[in-house]
């Protein structure tokens, strides 16, 4: 058994300097900003996305919803997501699968200039750094990062209070599904309330 634990550690330390090494000549353009964290929502500057991200876990702990709304300088919504995650074992995984699929999402919509801002700092501070991520997560961090290599990215902390309508999809996940760019009829009033006063 110790055998196959040792080649599975040497695998791993293999793909992420890998992950490292094709980072390094695509030539990232990718920049980070302090974990600070804020507590409002601020619109991205002119041409610049952002896409808000949530995954709370419900009751049960087994489940959770992810929420996912992309915005405009000016709050608009350009897109949106949500889904249910089943059989959850480790919640800071199932937030980086979700900031994954949000990197694919704004590739998919080419968006050449995004800011992927979640509410998780042990992972936002993950994806912000150059150094390779060792951790339990760290083949999906170096994979998002190698997802938004040819774009300018920027990855943002936000407080709950800064995050409610990614929130509020997330906690909706299983009543609707996906829609873009039209927010549910019951979440219009939501944009609103988390922007900066």
């Amino acid at each position: 058994m110790e055998g196959k634990h040792q080649h599975a550690e040497g695998l791993v330390a293999m793909v992420s300097r890998y992950l490292v090494e094709l980072q390094r000549a695509s030539g990232s353009r990718r920049v980070g900003i302090g974990l600070g964290g804020v507590d409002s929502w601020k619109p991205p500057e002119a041409g610049w996305v952002k896409v808000n991200y949530d995954v709370p876990l419900f009751a049960d702990g087994k489940e959770g919803g992810v929420g996912v709304v992309a915005r405009s300088k000016i709050g608009e919504c350009v897109a949106w997501v949500s889904y249910l995650f089943a059989k959850i074992v480790y919640p800071e995984e199932v937030e980086a699968m979700a900031a994954r699929e949000v990197a694919l999402l704004a590739i998919r919509l080419s968006w050449p200039t995004i800011i992927l801002e979640g509410d998780w700092a042990s992972l936002v501070h993950k994806l912000q750094v150059r150094e390779t991520d060792l951790s339990a997560i760290g083949p999906l961090t170096q994979d998002i990062k190698c997802i938004v290599v040819r774009s300018s990215c920027v990855f943002s902390l936000v407080r709950r209070a800064g995050n409610k309508v990614a929130h509020y999809l997330s906690r909706s996940a299983g009543a609707f599904t996906v829609g873009s760019p039209n927010l549910p009829t019951h979440v219009f009033q939501t944009p609103v309330s988390d922007l900066e006063t």
